[in-house]
């Protein structure tokens, strides 16, 4: 025993010690008893009472591993620097995580990825990290990692083949099963055995988009801001992954195919990354698809360059404080930015407390807000409150079912059922924030909008006097049977309790005609209330008018609503009157079913002004019944190309001098046409 730590030697150190050659692959170096840690509150050894676990090493564990606390262990020799396996014995019933910082090295994570039968009672799973250490005394530091780490019976530091870089050294080597991992995604192989041919014997698995699955590395440390090349070493097919770094816009890569999805080879690809001088935090995603089984990832020096990156907003494009009243016990010219969708600006009250109230244009039914102190700000905004009042003097303080650290924001979500909305709306909501030098960089408000007329809530919009059965059109049609229907009919009735829902289908369109000209000045589509990877994504709002055919008035590529019962705004703001609106969704969030809530257009009856100049209509591209006709009216031959969704050729071909009729299935597809003057590419709906 040495510094109270229980120490394993291969063999006395001597001068053998100095360039151990008998040191192999998975020899125990050193084993840690968490409770010989010195350990910072709220942890702390247990029992607590002084008796002994049978079956845990030494009888003792560390629990109550909560936000604040560590356990610390000094002089910790190793005989040669270089990487070691730091492998966690623990007890959770939940996947956690817990940081393992190597003197004043970046901190390596290690993620629980098979909990335990319990909490306090064996047996005991295993977690690894890699770790850098030093030759001679080093100092560990366990930290847990979000909202709290998993219950320690001891630690390891075992011999590998394993080569990490000394920290601050290229090429930085991110092992995939080392990272912070989310949703269904876990170390393999799950039974804890190692895969020849790849790096540490692991990967990473079950990258699954609907469970919203994602990795995260922070705290990587980099001694330059500038351009780096990132690898990605996979296996499986190709998938596209998102890569986001620190609060920067992300960017897309797509992995390439390799022999198998659990064996070696990997597949490697590249691209250039921007990051900051000192920690950055990694953050890979998925895109459109599952993603591959993940080996690890390499940072690299280059002499290529690319631009520094926009910063990619945390706040939504939309909540509810956007058309509501503000006022506060402390107005100053800073009130504005509070509610601006923008997290790096900041209200700043003149004292350490302050009430902020919001008067919506209508009574809300909230299912979620958002709070932020600053990206970088240490202050707790769970400490604050938030009430909601029907008349603005009475106050009831409102709590949350599920918060989510965003990272420089927090999301609050909160569980609505139609039977007890009506009593659960209100139109005025409450912020009390206190913190001394208290700065508020955003405060948004989700929800749907509830104005209770009859079977209805929702507020009238230019669909209310349309005949839904006669003037509204869509595919696929809805599910329907015995008692219920789910057909998009639904979307128009303004009622909380009913959706569209379509059986084995990622897209749609819905086609309205409003039979008589409007401005468009906004829409609005509300999620409905299971099933967040049912929610549109991706997403087109077309207009027709007589003189222009069909605009494109907006286009939403990668939309996540906020929380459930979710209502989304857009503002379109057309000068140009339209006869007839189409939502094209083009893609869901992961399921095989997809399904929306409401969908509503605003806007005013055209008055005639506004109309731009009409488009030169010599080639026109138009769908009719069963059909695409493609024309040109100065007799020119016309080469087309017609395209499903998937960029698959449908058929191509020349006019018969001037006019050509093709004859399709229902559905979407892209035209591209050329006269030999002029190129002209459509997206057409065929009934």
């Amino acid at each position: 025993m040495k510094n109270r730590y229980s120490i394993w030697r291969l063999m006395s150190l001597g001068a053998a010690l100095m360039t151990a050659p008998w040191l192999q692959a998975q020899d125990v170096l050193v084993t840690l008893e968490a409770e010989k840690g010195i350990i910072t509150l709220p942890a702390k050894v247990k029992p607590v009472d002084g008796s002994t676990v049978e079956g845990i090493s030494g009888g003792k564990y560390v629990g109550d591993n909560d936000p604040g606390s560590s356990i610390v262990f000094n002089d910790i020799e190793v005989p040669e620097a270089g990487t070691y396996e730091f492998k966690t014995y623990y007890m959770s019933m939940q996947n956690r995580s817990i940081a393992v910082k190597v003197n004043n090295y970046s901190e390596y994570i290690s993620t629980v990825s098979n909990t335990t039968p319990g909490w306090d009672v064996p047996p005991t799973n295993e977690m690894s990290t890699y770790i850098y250490m030093d030759k001679g005394k080093n100092t560990i530091k366990i930290t847990p990692m979000g909202s709290g780490g998993p219950n320690m019976d001891k630690f390891e530091i075992i011999t590998t083949d394993v080569e990490l870089p000394k920290p601050g050294e290229f090429p930085i080597v991110l092992e995939a099963e080392t990272a912070q991992l989310f949703g269904n995604l876990k170390v393999k192989p799950t039974d804890g055995s190692s895969v020849a041919g790849l790096s540490g014997g692991k990967y990473i698995g079950d990258f699954d988009l609907a469970a919203n699955s994602y990795l995260r590395f922070n705290n990587v440390e980099i001694p330059e801001a500038g351009t780096y090349e990132l690898k990605v070493y996979s296996m499986g097919s190709s998938r596209a992954l998102t890569i986001k770094v620190n609060h920067y816009q992300k960017s897309i890569i797509r992995t390439k195919d390799s022999p198998n999805w659990d064996n070696a080879p990997t597949s490697m690809v590249s691209t250039l990354i921007y990051l900051d001088k000192g920690t950055n935090t990694l953050t890979f995603g998925l895109h459109e698809d599952n993603g591959p089984n993940i080996d690890k990832f390499e940072i690299c020096t280059t002499t290529e360059e690319i631009d520094k990156p926009e910063v990619e907003k945390i706040a939504y494009s939309y909540d509810f404080t956007d058309e509501a009243e503000i006022s506060s016990t402390q107005e100053n010219s800073t009130l504005s930015l509070l509610t601006d969708n923008d997290e790096y600006t900041y209200y700043v009250p003149e004292t350490s407390n302050v009430e902020i109230v919001a008067k919506c244009q209508q009574p809300v039914l909230l299912t979620g807000f958002l709070l932020s102190a600053g990206i970088d700000s240490e202050i707790d905004v769970d400490t604050w409150k938030l009430y909601a009042s029907a008349n603005g003097s009475t106050w009831k303080e409102i709590s949350y079912d599920k918060v989510t650290d965003l990272d420089g924001a927090h999301l609050y979500e909160i569980t609505r059922y139609p039977g007890t909305a009506a009593a659960d709306a209100a139109q005025y909501y409450k912020l009390a924030a206190t913190h001394e030098n208290l700065e508020i960089a955003e405060w948004q408000l989700f929800g749907l909008p509830y104005v209770a007329s009859g079977d209805k809530n929702f507020p009238t919009d230019l669909t209310e006097n349309i005949d839904v059965h006669s003037n509204v059109s869509a595919y696929p049609i809805g599910e329907s049977g015995d008692n219920f229907s789910e057909e998009f009919y639904n979307l128009f009735d303004r009622n909380m309790n009913t959706k569209y829902y379509a059986h084995e289908a990622t897209s749609f369109y819905v086609e309205i005609d409003l039979e008589k000209p409007y401005t468009i000045e906004s829409y609005a589509l509300t999620n409905a209330h299971d099933y967040p990877d049912r929610d549109p994504r991706k997403w087109i709002l077309n207009a027709y008018n007589e003189e222009l055919g069909w605009v494109e008035l907006d286009r939403q590529t990668d939309t996540y609503f906020p929380t459930r019962y979710s209502t989304l705004k857009y503002n379109v703001n057309s000068s140009t009157g339209f006869t007839k609106v189409m939502l094209d969704v083009e893609a869901n969030n992961g399921a095989k079913d997809i399904q929306l809530l409401k969908f509503q257009i605003f806007g005013k009856e055209f008055n005639g002004a506004g109309i731009n100049a009409a488009q030169d209509k010599t080639l026109s591209i138009i769908a009719d019944q069963g059909k695409i006709i493609i024309s040109q009216t100065e007799g020119k031959p016309v080469n087309y190309t017609v395209y499903n969704l998937s960029g698959t050729v449908i058929e191509q071909g020349t006019t018969d001098v001037s006019y050509r009729e093709i004859v399709l299935n229902a559905g979407a597809y892209i035209v591209s046409a050329n006269d030999g003057s002029k190129n002209k590419i459509e997206k057409l709906i065929v009934k």
